[in-house]
């Protein structure tokens, strides 16, 4: 990751962190906002590297920390799809809905298909 490359001696999830953590704090987001997220793009980081076990464990421990990250559900369900988990990828869409069902109509109003 270039862009990141500014934070000498942090690995590419150390920077993401970081980068997470002032973000969140300049909006105003509360501690555990920022800890969920944290662990969010943890989780996310780790999916694309098809570690889908260690995945789960950070997307998991995001919703945990803040029930209300209808993302950390949402990336959960693309994490059991990918693992061909379906009940769990249904129920986890299903939490994401109920924690923000705003977000999940702009989701299906805007995808491409």
């Amino acid at each position: 990751m270039r862009m990141l490359g500014g934070f000498h001696g942090q690995s590419a999830r150390g920077q993401l962190a970081t980068i997470t953590i002032l973000l969140a704090l300049g909006a105003g987001c509360s501690r555990a906002n920022v800890e969920s997220m944290n662990h969010m793009n943890q989780g996310v980081v780790l999916a694309t590297q098809k570690q889908y076990v260690e995945a789960v464990q950070q997307l998991e421990r995001a919703a945990a920390i803040d029930s209300s990250n209808d993302q950390a559900f949402f990336n959960l369900a693309i994490v059991h799809m990918e693992m061909r988990k379906f009940e769990r990828a249904k129920d986890d869409l299903t939490r994401a809905i109920a924690v923000s069902p705003e977000n999940a109509l702009t989701k299906r109003s805007s995808a491409p298909c």
